[in-house]
Parts: structure tokens; sequence; C-alpha cells
């Protein structure tokens, strides 16, 4: 029997029908992402969340290296070794959260939790500020489900969802709450861990 040699296309064929004219070749197989994609080509959680923390950690240096001429934040910053620093610009933001914030109306005002909503960030490229991605200020029940947020949220951004429709881990969307640094559980509710002021982005993957 003649040696097997694999082509391009990732077939095996013999010595005589190796070569890509001589099999009808379609070519080398597409390559999956390599950030989000491991030796085995498979989509982790564990990969997905170390490659959205990294995101994370490196557009944060990017976004207060970037409010350095602001001089507004600069005074604020040489205060920050004051304990209620923190507490009044989080403040600040949440009232600016609550006058921007859009979602459903029947929710009643003690159940709402304001965040700013974000689309998927791209992993595979250089890292872009809080203010050049594709940001909405919402706000859902703290009683709903992540999964139920998850499905406001992408309908809210126009980002497509097909996780009730596809099993291809590529397309699939999850939740990854900034603060926390983790991926919410779709079958928690979201005021288990999100709290007012916080970011929730979809992530692609897994």
């Amino acid at each position: 029997m003649s040696p097997a040699t694999e082509c391009v296309c990732g077939h095996l064929f013999c010595l005589k029908h190796r070569h890509p004219s001589d099999h009808a070749c379609p070519g080398a197989a597409p390559k999956k992402s390599a950030l989000l994609s491991s030796p085995n080509t498979t989509i982790t959680k564990e990969n997905l969340l170390t490659k959205l923390k990294e995101w994370s950690a490196n557009r944060k240096a990017a976004d207060e290296k970037g409010k350095g001429g602001n001089l507004f934040k600069g005074l604020m910053r040489t205060k920050s070794n004051q304990p209620n620093s923190n507490i009044v610009q989080r403040s600040l933001a949440v009232s600016q959260l609550r006058k921007e914030a859009k979602g459903d109306a029947k929710i009643p005002d003690n159940e709402r939790i304001y965040i700013n909503g974000e689309g998927p960030p791209n992993l595979n490229g250089s890292i872009t500020s809080a203010a050049q991605v594709l940001r909405r200020p919402v706000f859902f029940s703290k009683d709903w489900s992540n999964g139920k947020v998850l499905d406001r949220l992408a309908a809210t951004l126009g980002v497509k969802n097909e996780n009730n429709r596809t099993g291809d881990q590529d397309r699939r969307l999850q939740l990854f709450h900034i603060e926390s640094g983790t991926l919410l559980d779709m079958n928690k509710k979201f005021g288990e861990v999100v709290k007012n002021g916080d970011t929730v982005v979809i992530a692609r993957g897994w």
C-alpha cells in the first residue's frame, strides 16, 4: 500500500493524488481565532474569560491615560487618597445614568439597575477606549435572569443573538461583568452581582 500524504485541505491522499490539482482540492480550511481557541481549537469558558480580563485591563489603562488632559478629572485624581472620593464619582456617574438610560418603563424604580451596556469587543484587534465602542446607558430589573438581560441588551444594541438557534461556540453570546471580571451565569438573577453604575459587555464565544 502506498504511503498517505496530508494535503493543505487536511485530507490524506496517496502519492499519485497528493497534489491539489489531482483531487479538486478546496484549499486550506479556515483557521479559528488564535485568541479565542485553545491548542485543540476548542473555545472554553476559561480561555474566553482570560482574554476578556486582559482586554478589560488594557482598555482601562488606555482610558486612564486618555483622561490626563482633563483638568476636572485630574483634580479628582489628586484627591484619590480621600476615602469618599470614589463614592462621590460613583454617585455622579449613577445620577447621569439615571437621566440617560433606556429600558422597560414597567419596571418599578426600586427594582431597576442602571448600567452601561456594551457590544462585543474585538479581542483580536487593538484596544479601543470605552468612548469608541458600541455603548448605551440602560436599565434592567434586578430580578430578571441574566439570560433575559442578554436578550434585551442584544436587541437594544443591535447585536445578532442566535443563542436559541445555534450550538456554534463562535456565535453564541455571553455577558461579561467588568467590575467583577466574571461571566454572568445565565440562570441567575441580574441583581446578584451587578450594581448601579457597573458596565456589562456582550461577549461572543464559548
